[in-house]
């Protein structure tokens, strides 16, 4: 599987998601499966978004903002 840190965040918005993505989650001190379990989906899907191997869904996106605490603020 590809390490996100191998990816370039300017390459698609989909790596660049994914880069925020990890990185914000690592920000908080949280391993994949602890995003997922408060976002109802899987450590797997989690990390398939994170290195763009899947495209994250609206419902996804709402949630990860949710979780994140980006509702309402210029990071969503």
């Amino acid at each position: 599987m590809v390490n996100l840190k191998d990816l370039n965040p300017d390459a698609s918005l989909e790596a660049a998601y994914g880069a925020r993505l990890r990185s914000a989650r690592e920000e908080r001190g949280w391993r994949q499966d602890d995003l997922a379990g408060r976002i109802g989906y899987t450590g797997r899907h989690v990390s398939g978004v994170e290195t763009c191997h899947k495209s994250p869904t609206r419902k996804f996106s709402i949630a990860v903002d949710v979780a994140l605490g980006f509702v309402g603020s210029t990071e969503s």
